[in-house]
């Protein structure tokens, strides 16, 4: 990304509201700074807080330059849709490099309070966690490195996981962070209409495959140089607010973070997640091209158990691993309640029926839409 398209992104006129608290848990990887965040953001639900990593928003297929410059860009109009919603304080998690804070420092201008809170652990703890993950050498010893680096910065304050749980250290982390003052949702908030026939909207059931199928459509463009961003609304959409405001909260993000990544290139940006009917209709008559993957409630009952015990990464906000059977027929019971919805959606869709469990052949219907080839709708 350009210098030029980031001092854009960033520069844009700001209303005149009390700055927002953001609370950086920063560190090595294998610190626990994701755990801890969730932690402490779960322990604030009687305050519209939110959460997000940062890693969620510089997911950019073939990318020119720097994804920090982009990870920054991201930010700003991420935390800007926070602002306008009433949000009360950000908690951020994710691997960024000490040098990079005061980046992110100018970034948020007098726009937001930042915290920097350091989650460490001792170098045995950080080594046993890593191989744990199975990562080679290397990368354990640059993990090491890392942590040695984050030590030698001054006056942030320093939470060691080698022996405190996470609850204990979000509670030690919590006293760190002062939520703002509630700003209840205002028409003037409102997200002003904007262009988004670039924006794919891939959408579905709970454990239909929306994560898996649209993550292999990124993955193949990224491997035919296609500029295309990702963006998960889950991950996009952690905060302590009603559905009204969690909605507009994701319409907002979306819109903005989709700007920043076509000023990088994007030709189009993927999307996927639980999303409400009203926000997928607005998306539609809007001209977004919209997915909707179907599957009877059967196969949804056998994806969820499966879920239950993959082997795949853990993400934020993922009540399907190692979930209990009140959990899994819950996550059911949703799922038929959204099939229902979906149904009564007017918005034309492409219908891709995923009954069959072939990731591959279904992000290759989608990539041939993308690539503007003929795709039958229904």
């Amino acid at each position: 990304m350009s210098n030029d398209r980031m001092e854009r992104a960033l520069d844009q006129p700001q209303a005149s509201v009390p700055a927002l608290p953001v609370v950086w848990l920063c560190g090595a990887p294998g610190a626990g700074k994701s755990v801890v965040a969730w932690e402490l953001f779960h322990a604030r639900a009687d305050e519209q807080v939110a959460y997000v990593d940062i890693d969620q928003l510089k997911m950019l297929s073939a990318e020119a330059g720097d994804s920090f410059d982009l990870a920054a860009a991201s930010f700003t109009a991420f935390v800007d849709a926070h602002r306008s919603i009433g949000t009360q304080a950000v908690i951020v998690s994710g691997v960024i490099d000490p040098e990079q804070m005061a980046v992110l420092e100018a970034a948020l201008r007098d726009r937001d309070e930042v915290t920097w809170i350091l989650i460490d652990a001792d170098a045995d703890t950080l080594e046993a966690r890593i191989r744990e993950r199975g990562w080679p050498d290397d990368l354990v010893e640059m993990a090491i490195a890392e942590a040695r680096a984050w030590r030698s910065v001054p006056d942030v304050p320093r939470i060691s996981t080698s022996s405190a749980t996470p609850s204990e250290a979000a509670k030690e982390a919590g006293d760190r962070l002062t939520p703002r003052a509630s700003t209840p949702l205002s028409p003037r908030a409102r997200v002003e209409e904007t262009d988004v026939r670039d924006l794919v909207v891939i959408y579905g059931p709970r454990a239909v495959g929306k994560s898996a199928i649209s993550w292999a459509v990124f993955m193949g463009c990224m491997e035919r140089g296609e500029q295309i961003g990702y963006l998960d609304a889950d991950q996009l959409g952690f905060v302590h607010a009603s559905t009204e405001v969690r909605d507009q909260l994701i319409r907002g993000a979306v819109e903005s973070i989709a700007h920043v990544f076509r000023e990088a290139g994007a030709s189009h940006i993927l999307l996927n997640g639980n999303l409400s009917e009203a926000l997928i209709s607005t998306w539609g008559e809007a001209g977004a091209t919209l997915v909707h993957l179907d599957a009877p409630i059967a196969t949804l009952a056998e994806r969820a158990a499966a879920r239950h015990g993959g082997d795949a990464a853990r993400l934020a906000g993922d009540d399907l691993k190692g979930a209990s059977s009140d959990v899994r027929a819950a996550v059911l019971e949703q799922a038929q309640r959204q099939i229902t919805a979906y149904a009564g959606t007017r918005t034309p869709a492409y219908v891709l029926d995923v009954s069959e469990d072939d990731i591959a052949r279904h992000a290759s219907v989608i990539r041939d839409l993308l690539s503007g080839r003929r795709v039958r709708s229904q």
